[in-house]
């Protein structure tokens, strides 16, 4: 059969399921039963011409091929083969299922844009969505990686795939190819790994026939393509539930079950990546007898995580060879800004310390490399927050590798400390307070910083407790202190070592965890002996045994606080001095109320009356 024979009648076929598609639509909207009735027989007879139609040609094509020739076959070609164990994604495919087939009226081709970072499965929602409704593109599906390609080539290799032979010497530019073959087809066509912009707009069939999907690491790649809001879909991380029904998919149910507080660790140090997850899958597969927890226990090394999930000499099972992939997006010096912010707090990061921490003269230049990153998939922009930036999990792994490759974490490290030194010991009061909120456990990593350097910066750690006492950050201050409190350590510090204990001690009883808090202050008695000056030593003694007491109290322990409390309250007389006695006198005062000894309670909070009024005075 003649090619224009056989465009005529596909043209024929496409009218008739142009129109049965909008009687339906008219048939579902319409509650007139006559008119129903009508509408049902006008479908009739569209099917009637559209199985007509689709007898004879192929009918025609069977006369058309010789007795050697294969016949024709509906194209059904993934970039992806095997989306067996595929989980999850049932919003993404509903938006997905809503663009490109619940399609109502006359439109040009319909597009939708996948958008992610490496290994996030954008190729195998595409592909997933196209096995499940393989039967609503009745002319097939054609999904090619184009990454890497001009235009010209993959529009001859799409219509190749469509059995459509384009010669070498046909002068038709891509854009006319793709139209003459696709435009009045109702076919699905896959553009994975999309890169340029304006070589995919060569590649639009048009028409009202065709549907796209173009899945890209560029998430600025589908507004360039002038795609929707509705049509551009930024796929993320899998949740939590979908990547353990993952694992039970890749490891088997009784294998997850055995282990299920190690399968959730796997999980979450995979950063919920289905091909982080795969690749574990595929390395446990292979050993049946090695137990979950061992394998947990490679991956909890940051620093050798990637290594790990690979799948050697395979690099489409590669998470680093994976992310390296967006690098070639980037110029020199983005790539070292990229790995200098591996140093930066976990859960998130201020554009005013991403600034300090790439060395940058000004806020606004950092901004302009901190959107390209996330232009490529490699940061994104905070859920809370103005401003702010976080990585995923293993992008930071792949970042931090990068800034020791390339000699740059500890310069990274050192102006991320000293931008938040500085930052603390500010006098503009206001502004440093906003500004420690919004970069927390970035400056308590800048303990870290200071114990690796052995530089003792104690002028530092009590600004922050101000801090932390004023607006109750005790969870951070918990943190922050214990690692002051091994600095001192170090440098045998010993009244400092009291100091921090006690100051953890308080906040952590202020979350009510009483018992570590005790825990906390137990070594304390044995650490007095170290500090030489006798006053000293009385006077954190008595301190400690006052928050003991007080925390004893908070139990409900209360014979035990008041004998604290009053072994405190003895010391606090030697030393004479009004403020600490005071402090015991109130939490002795307490202690003695919840126990109904109603005169001593009075008298202590008497006592504690008559020397606040003194020191007043």
């Amino acid at each position: 059969m003649k090619q224009e024979e056989f465009a005529s009648l596909e043209k024929a076929l496409n009218s008739w399921r142009d129109k049965r598609d909008f009687f339906e639509v008219e048939k579902v909207e319409t509650a007139d039963p006559e008119q129903k009735y009508s509408l049902h027989r006008k479908i009739k007879e569209c099917n009637e011409n559209i199985n007509r139609l689709e007898a004879e040609i192929s009918e025609r094509q069977k006369k058309a091929n010789n007795s050697t020739s294969l016949p024709f076959q509906i194209p059904f070609i993934l970039p992806q083969k095997d989306v067996s164990s595929f989980t999850g994604r049932d919003e993404e495919l509903q938006q997905l299922q809503e663009l490109l087939i619940h399609r109502q009226g006359t439109k040009l081709c319909s597009i939708a844009g996948l958008a992610g970072t490496g290994g996030i499965g954008k190729s195998a929602l595409a592909c997933h969505f196209a096995t499940l409704h393989k039967a609503d593109f009745p002319d097939g599906v054609i999904g090619l990686r184009v990454d890497g390609k001009d235009a010209d080539t993959i529009a001859r290799d799409f219509a190749r795939r469509c059995g459509e032979e384009v010669e070498p010497e046909d002068e038709r530019d891509a854009k006319t190819i793709m139209q003459d073959v696709f435009a009045h087809r109702r076919i699905l066509l896959i553009f994975d790994n999309a890169e340029d912009a304006n070589i995919i707009k060569e590649l639009y069939p048009d028409g009202n026939r065709c549907a796209v999907i173009i899945t890209t690491r560029d998430r600025f790649l589908s507004i360039s393509l002038d795609i929707p809001d509705q049509g551009r879909i930024e796929v993320k991380p899998l949740s939590k539930p979908e990547s353990l029904l993952l694992l039970q998919k890749l490891l088997g149910e009784k294998r997850v079950a055995a282990e299920p507080e190690i399968s959730e660790e796997i999980i979450e140090l995979a950063g919920y990546l289905p091909l982080a997850l795969q690749i574990i899958g595929a390395a446990l597969k292979s050993n049946l007898n090695r137990r979950l927890a061992d394998y947990a226990a490679s991956l909890r090394e940051e620093r050798r995580r990637l290594e790990r999930l690979r799948v050697a000499k395979d690099e489409h099972w590669d998470v680093r060879a994976c992310f390296s992939l967006s690098l070639k997006e980037l110029q020199p010096e983005q790539i070292d800004f990229f790995s200098c912010l591996s140093v930066c707090a976990e859960d998130g990061f201020s554009r005013r310390s991403a600034t300090a921490t790439g060395n940058y003269s000004d806020e606004y230049t950092a901004q302009d490399d901190l959107d390209w990153l996330c232009r490529f998939s490699l940061l994104n922009y905070a859920e809370v927050g103005e401003n702010r930036f976080v990585f995923h999990p293993l992008i930071r792994a792949f970042a931090h590798e990068l800034a020791v490759e390339r000699g740059l974490r500890d310069d990274a490290a050192t102006r991320h400390a000293e931008f938040f030194i500085n930052l603390v010991k500010s006098s503009d009061v206001g502004f440093v307070d906003s500004a420690i909120a919004e970069d927390i456990n970035g400056i308590i990593l800048v303990a870290d910083w200071l114990q690796h350097q052995q530089s003792p910066d104690y002028e530092f750690a009590f600004r922050l407790q101000e801090f932390f006492e004023k607006y109750g950050y005790w969870k951070q201050a918990v943190a922050f202190m214990f690692r002051f409190q091994l600095l001192a350590e170090r440098f045998e510090d010993w009244e400092l070592v009291v100091k921090f204990r006690i100051q953890q001690a308080k906040y952590l009883s202020l979350e009510k965890q009483y018992l570590n808090a005790e825990v906390v202050l137990a070594p304390i008695s044995g650490i007095l002996q170290k500090i030489e000056i006798q006053a000293t030593r009385h006077r954190y003694h008595a301190k400690w045994l006052t928050t003991l007491g007080s925390i004893q109290w908070r139990q409900h322990k209360l014979d035990q606080a008041v004998d604290t409390l009053k072994q405190a309250l003895a010391i606090q007389e030697l030393l004479d001095e009004p403020d600490g006695l005071s402090i015991v006198l109130n939490s002795l005062g307490s202690a003695l109320q919840k126990q109904s000894k109603l005169a001593e309670a009075v008298d202590a909070f008497h006592r504690q009356i008559e020397i606040s009024q003194q020191f007043d005075d």
